[in-house]
């Protein structure tokens, strides 16, 4: 509809990437000197308001902005993420939630890919990205009610296990080396 070549798209995909590039770093540090649930939260709400306008791109150009401003939104939920797993997860651990975490990307392309399919075989494109919107809106809701930042503010953990926890990851911190340079906090 759009009267795309094969290399506008390609364009297109690989401002995506640059945009996901991008934000990275930016987003991991904030995520670190403040929030990173919240971070996500932002990057989440964002990255489906971005997706959803793509219903509504009309020009070769406008595409290509889109791509690239998702790309932003997108790339930086993978550092904010690691940094809170950061705060929940001791040394020993993280590795294990690290990989699930990263075996949740291929595995979204696994669910989601079928699900483009069935909206495109039924309707169009611009109704894909209206339902590939939902479910991080959808998302955001429990990510502000299940999700809290470090473990010993979770009403959740039992006391016993969060005094554990939270002296372990203690423990580990005052053990680390000292960091230095100018991004410290």
């Amino acid at each position: 509809e759009l009267g795309l070549g094969a290399k506008a798209i390609g364009f297109a995909t690989s401002m995506f990437f640059w945009g996901y590039i991008v934000l990275q770093i930016p987003a991991g540090r904030l995520a670190s000197v403040w929030s990173a649930k919240w971070v996500i939260l932002g990057l989440m709400l964002f990255w489906s308001v971005v997706s959803f306008s793509t219903a509504f791109v009309h020009t070769e150009g406008e595409l290509i902005a889109n791509r690239f401003i998702l790309g932003l939104f997108e790339g930086g939920v993978l550092t904010c993420t690691i940094v809170l797993i950061r705060k929940w997860f001791t040394r020993s651990e993280r590795a294990r939630a690290n990989t699930m975490f990263l075996i949740s990307i291929p595995l979204a392309g696994v669910i989601a890919n079928p699900i483009s399919g069935i909206v495109l075989e039924h309707f169009n494109w611009q109704t894909m990205f209206l339902v590939e919107a939902a479910p991080g809106l959808v998302w955001a809701l429990v990510w502000i009610w299940a999700i809290t930042e470090r473990p010993q503010d979770a009403a959740w953990l039992d006391p016993a296990e969060k005094a554990r926890l939270v002296a372990a990851l203690a423990e580990e911190e005052r053990q680390a080396p000292p960091a230095r340079g100018h991004w410290v906090k």
